[in-house]
């Protein structure tokens, strides 16, 4: 039996999740810090610091408004990590 990794564990994981909450910018509340750290994770991936890419993205889906499933999904996912 392979000891294989939860999914939400990869850093692909992650960057999927990053690219989610980039499409959902428009239903951020505070659109101006959303980009910012945006532009933050941006460059958490360059640097391959999957930990400050996993805080990033916490902080980003706090500021998504909750009128999307996909969102809900994704911080139930998050949730759990």
């Amino acid at each position: 039996m392979k000891n294989m990794k939860d999914p939400v564990d990869q850093p692909a994981c992650w960057i999927g999740f990053f690219d989610i909450l980039r499409e959902k910018i428009s239903q951020m509340r505070d659109k101006s810090l959303a980009e910012q750290l945006l532009a933050q994770c941006g460059h958490a991936i360059e640097a391959n610091d999957i930990n400050q890419l996993k805080a990033l993205v916490r902080q980003l889906l706090d500021l998504v408004e909750r009128t999307d499933s996909d969102v809900d999904s994704l911080s139930e996912q998050i949730k759990r990590r």
